[in-house]
């Protein structure tokens, strides 16, 4: 796992990164400045990124590498996931999270009570989706899987379903 702590919302240096690749452990660390703009992606082939702070900085930290990272943990219970973020994480399969906020199930993102969909982990290898009855609501632009070429909807209460649902997915046959 590669760690970034609250520091670098504020691009204070980080310290004593652990990065797993594969089953190789490599510890390394890097520092970016507070008066520098990160242009440049950290060098790391990172497979797990583990999120202390505000995951748009981890964003921008990880850069290039995104397809990369299978995993993605939120070590604060109180931290929000922000799924248009996640979308451009191509190789997504699981979102950890003690968040109260979110029911987290096979690398699918909930509400709570499992009313809304929140976010389908992009990088997910199934070919079929089913969503449980309980779920009325599907954020919209939240499902982007390569794929899935079904999606059952048939037992939720969804009344209406975002026009950007399944925009780019085109390997969807039903």
């Amino acid at each position: 796992s590669f760690s970034l702590d609250d520091i670098i919302s504020r691009l204070l240096p980080i310290s004593d990164a652990v990065i797993h690749n594969h089953d190789e452990k490599i510890e390394g660390s890097t520092e970016i400045n507070s008066d520098e703009k990160v242009e440049e992606s950290l060098p790391f082939n990172v497979e797990e990124l583990v999120v202390h702070g505000n995951i748009a900085e981890s964003y921008y930290a990880v850069g290039e590498n995104l397809e990369k990272i299978k995993k993605i943990s939120f070590s604060n219970p109180s931290q929000l996931i922000y799924y248009d973020l996640l979308r451009d994480f191509d190789g997504l399969q699981h979102i950890v999270s003690n968040n109260p906020k979110y029911y987290i199930q096979d690398g699918v993102v909930y509400n709570s009570d499992k009313t809304q969909l929140i976010y389908y982990c992009k990088g997910k290898e199934e070919t079929t989706y089913t969503a449980p009855e309980t779920v009325t609501v599907i954020q919209d632009d939240s499902i982007r899987s390569q794929s899935l070429k079904t999606i059952d909807l048939s037992n939720t209460r969804i009344q209406i379903i975002p026009k950007n649902t399944f925009w780019g997915m085109e390997n969807l046959e039903k």
